[in-house]
């Protein structure tokens, strides 16, 4: 897996786009095909925790719904929610 924004999310931003997106973690999970502990365990860590599938598949599904991951600046990491 790559370590940019786009394909490694931190756990904060993956927090943050299922709030936006406005999904529960079992609505998450049954979009993405990924577990509820999956989902868990990249919310409590990021997801550099989860093997390149399954990070690939949870930033695609967010992808889908409009979310981008931007990588650290000098603000920190964040992402943008596309209209």
């Amino acid at each position: 897996m790559r370590s940019d924004g786009q394909n490694a999310p931190t756990a904060t931003q993956l927090a943050a786009a299922r709030a936006a997106t406005g999904l529960s973690v079992a609505a998450l999970a049954a979009r993405s095909g990924l577990g509820v502990n999956t989902i868990r365990r990249a919310e409590a860590s990021g997801a550099s925790v989860l093997t390149a599938v399954n990070a690939a598949r949870l930033v695609q599904t967010f992808g889908d719904l409009g979310v981008i991951f931007l990588d650290a600046d000098g603000y920190g990491p964040g992402l943008r929610i596309r209209s």
